[in-house]
């Protein structure tokens, strides 16, 4: 099947399948950036809008660690439609600041570590 042409699926495991169909303009995003990972996307900026960001929340893992501010992904998404009417708000406004990564270390089967990067979902704050 030619993926190109045909609309992702997204399974409840988060992986492609039958069930949820991706909107186009964000399938077609997603499809160029596997395709071309050195494609420097322009004007991106249309897309923060409520309906995105809803759509796109449906890809966050809900089970995921906490971030720095200890807010869980099912806490946010309590009040998520307020959560982001504020975000557009604040990423249209310009007042939008990302918030730390939580890091931790994961062992590896040498004896090594590799870094893990836990971002926060909580960004109701100026």
């Amino acid at each position: 099947m030619n993926r190109g042409s045909q609309p992702a699926k997204e399974t409840a495991a988060g992986h492609d399948g039958p069930d949820v169909v991706l909107s186009t303009s964000l399938q077609g995003i997603a499809d160029k950036a596997k395709r071309e990972p050195k494609h420097r996307f322009r004007n991106l900026y249309g897309m923060l809008n409520e309906a995105n960001l809803l759509e796109s929340w449906r890809w966050v893992r809900k089970n995921a660690a906490s971030g720095v501010d200890g807010v869980s992904a099912r806490e946010y998404e309590r009040e998520l439609t307020s959560n982001i009417r504020s975000l557009v708000e604040r990423l249209k406004g310009k007042r939008y600041r990302a918030r730390l990564v939580r890091r931790k270390w994961i062992p590896k089967g040498n004896g090594k570590e590799r870094p893990l990067g836990i971002p926060t979902v909580n960004v109701n704050y100026t």
